[in-house]
């Protein structure tokens, strides 16, 4: 049986014989045939991943023959760039159709990524528009965890038997992705424990839900709860899957640990694309106009930095002619903080996202990192300074070149940790732009001090 890895070489295969002209000939059919064939071997997230790999005009091919079964699910794994491009590709009708067979989380997901009118006709022509459950889906905020459930828990009431549960099971087509365990309900619904499916399948027959099951320590959630939360706690405790319950402790959905991590992996897409400046995740075959509007505002305010930092250069040009030296240590001082910067910057905006700042810990949070990046100016700055002793000779340099690294360390420290709170204060994301600031700050403060110390005590 033909595995993965043919399959792709035999989608390969096929397009590089639609494009090129010397290629073997091969019936338009017949081509389509065997590219259908081809990528319902595949799974959703390769044929997602060939998607993003190749150009504008491969995709229409593919997305043309694309089987109508396969088009909801791929859509659930291709990124937002790619996702906004297949769903303009796609008539509206089949979109309509394609919405019909997709749970009821997913056609949330996808409908909040549409215009808002076009997302409406949709809705229409699929026949959701007053389906309870979307409609559900959508009250949720974006990033909460009533938006990521799924509305489909399997349920089992105190006084059933294994028996009882277990022949309802078999009754069912298929049991949900993901279900390690059932939730226990009481005679009013609400959430009594829960009961693994290991425990179930060791039972006796006889035996009650209320008996077995697991009544302490269950993990469950608010609908309103946050995502970061909800996967710090599946981190520590382990979890497949949690009730999700209102507030009348009744379950009305479960979240899963592939919804949490499909979720996570797009935040942290997100935070690595904001901390280098970038507004959105960028189609490698988008077009010149787009890609440039997805760059230029942070560019715009790195230039405002770089001539912000240019003119404190410039106010010790003549200490830099004076002593030369200066300008080839330039560099080390400025990029060095830098580094520090961003490596605070990265603990603070992880420790951010777990929730592990608050307003009680924060100052002795900051004392550790300052006295940390002390000690590595010290040690660095030590090194560095005996290394400017043999290049240039003169003690004086090499003292102010330490004490100098070890301020620009301080001060890097101090921006990595200062930058990402206020931006979460602001109410942005504390990844947003954060190496584009810290590199402004301490590039600004790193020549400042070491020109400052050298017009002070060298000239």
């Amino acid at each position: 049986m033909p595995d993965r890895d043919d399959y792709k070489l035999r989608v390969d295969d096929l397009l590089r014989r639609y494009d090129d002209a010397e290629a073997p000939p091969i019936e338009e059919t017949h081509w389509r045939q065997s590219m259908q064939e081809a990528l319902s071997g595949l799974h959703e997230a390769d044929i997602a991943d060939v998607l993003e790999r190749v150009p504008l005009e491969e995709r229409k091919v593919l997305w043309q023959v694309m089987p109508l079964e396969l088009i909801g699910e791929v859509l659930s794994e291709v990124s937002e760039p790619l996702l906004d491009q297949l769903i303009e590709l796609t008539p509206t009708e089949t979109m309509a159709d394609v919405l019909r067979e997709m749970d009821s989380d997913n056609v949330a997901a996808l409908v909040r990524t549409l215009p808002k009118s076009h997302a409406v006709r949709l809705m229409r022509l699929a026949g959701l528009a007053e389906n309870a459950e979307v409609r559900a889906s959508l009250s949720f905020e974006e990033d909460t965890v009533g938006a990521l459930m799924d509305f489909f828990p399997v349920l089992a009431r105190e006084e059933e038997t294994v028996a009882e549960i277990c022949n309802r099971l078999r009754k069912m087509a298929n049991l949900p992705s993901h279900c390690d365990k059932l939730f226990i309900v009481d005679d009013w619904e609400r959430l009594a424990g829960v009961l693994p499916l290991k425990q179930l399948l060791i039972s006796p027959a006889d035996a009650c839900a209320r008996a077995i099951m697991v009544a302490d320590n269950v993990y469950s959630f608010d609908a309103d709860d946050g995502i970061e939360e909800a996967t710090s706690a599946f981190e520590r405790y382990d979890l497949i899957s949690a009730p999700v319950l209102n507030d009348q402790h009744k379950v009305i959905g479960r979240l899963t640990i592939d919804e949490l991590f499909g979720e996570l992996h797009e935040t942290n897409s997100r935070k690595l694309l904001n901390s280098a400046g970038l507004q959105e995740e960028e189609d490698l075959f988008a077009s010149v106009l787009r890609r440039f509007g997805n760059r230029w505002r942070w560019l715009f305010i790195n230039l405002i930095a770089a001539f912000f930092i240019s003119r404190v250069v410039g106010l010790f040009e003549a200490t830099i002619m004076e002593l030369v030296a200066l300008a080839s240590l330039m560099p080390i001082v400025a990029g060095m903080s830098g580094n520090i910067g961003n490596q605070t910057a990265t603990l603070t905006v992880r420790a951010l996202a777990l929730g592990q700042i608050n307003s009680d810990n924060w100052n002795s949070i900051m004392r550790n990192e300052a006295l940390t990046s002390i000690l590595n100016g010290v040690v660095w700055g030590g090194a560095v300074s005996v290394f400017s002793f043999f290049l240039y000779g003169r003690l004086d340099l090499s003292i102010v070149l330490a004490v100098a690294m070890t301020l620009c360390f301080l001060s890097g420290a101090t921006a990595g940790f200062a930058v990402p709170i206020i931006m979460q204060r602001m109410g942005r994301d504390p990844a947003l732009g954060t190496t584009v600031v810290i590199s402004a700050v301490t590039d600004t403060l790193g020549f400042l001090i070491f020109l400052g110390m050298g017009a002070l005590f060298l000239t």
